[in-house]
């Protein structure tokens, strides 16, 4: 056999190696990863992934998958007027920043200081006011540091809507401290995709986990998010995407876009 030939035979044996090697350190890298996200495999996969973290999985994941799409929301401007009964009848200040986001601090109101108590007062402040349109929803009661924290947030249908809220601070002396910054949902005509699934957004957010973490809730919902209040001054409407919110044992927060764009 002349060189010319040998050489040829020995560049195909090569590449026939190398497609063959290649082909089986993909299978043996991916023979752990499901190619479904739902199931028992995909499960099984995830409790794997998080237990190389000491990450307990301790929430009811929603089985229903929707299909979503973003929402235009506008900010609820503020009409102080409301509030003039509270300001001469008692010591109170209210201050409204930026047209949008409501300030209030009422002192010495004398109530319990108790999570029932604190609950009670804020149903009866937002009943007195007419401060729900028909579209909040209790978030939570808890402990802010010596402040119990009753925050109620807007909701588009059954799913929340953040970042809108209004919150009740009341401290051991009597004194409460109101924050409101509202969003409403005023369209929903948009196309509408499939949510990824809770295992998927777990997934998504396994880097941003710390050791030991625990997940106490996992729920979707809608999502935006300004950050900073002097763009408040500037926004009419906006968008909010569907999101899934990664509750943690300590309280903390995460989003996870819930459309795989």
């Amino acid at each position: 056999m002349d060189w010319a030939k040998s050489k040829v035979v020995l560049i195909i044996a090569f590449l026939v190696t190398n497609v063959f090697l290649g082909y089986n350190l993909y299978a043996n890298s991916s023979r752990d990863i499901p190619k479904s996200f739902e199931g028992s495999d995909y499960r099984e996969y995830v409790d794997s992934l998080l237990q190389k973290k000491d990450v307990v999985l301790d929430a009811k994941l929603p089985e229903k998958l929707p299909r979503l799409g973003p929402v235009t929301i506008k900010y609820e401007f503020v009409d102080s007027e409301i509030f003039k009964e509270l300001l001469t009848g008692k010591n109170a200040d209210l201050d409204v920043v930026n047209g949008k986001k409501l300030l209030i601090v009422v002192k010495d109101e004398h109530i319990g200081y108790d999570d029932q108590a604190a609950k009670d007062y804020s149903e009866e402040f937002i009943k007195k006011y007419s401060l729900d349109k028909g579209n909040m929803m209790l978030k939570h009661v808890k402990k802010d540091g010596n402040a119990i924290e009753v925050t109620y947030s807007s909701r588009y249908g059954e799913y929340f809507l953040e970042k809108s809220y209004m919150k009740f601070y009341f401290y051991p002396n009597g004194d409460v401290r109101i924050e409101r910054l509202w969003m409403d949902a005023v369209d929903g005509n948009f196309q509408r995709k499939e949510v990824i699934t809770p295992l998927e957004a777990v997934v998504k957010l396994y880097a941003q986990l710390d050791e030991g973490s625990i997940i106490e809730d996992v729920r979707l919902g809608y999502y935006f998010n300004l950050g900073e209040d002097m763009k408040i001054r500037n926004t009419k409407t906006a968008k909010a995407f569907p999101a899934w919110r990664i509750t943690l044992s300590d309280g903390t927060e995460k989003y996870v876009s819930a459309l795989d764009l």
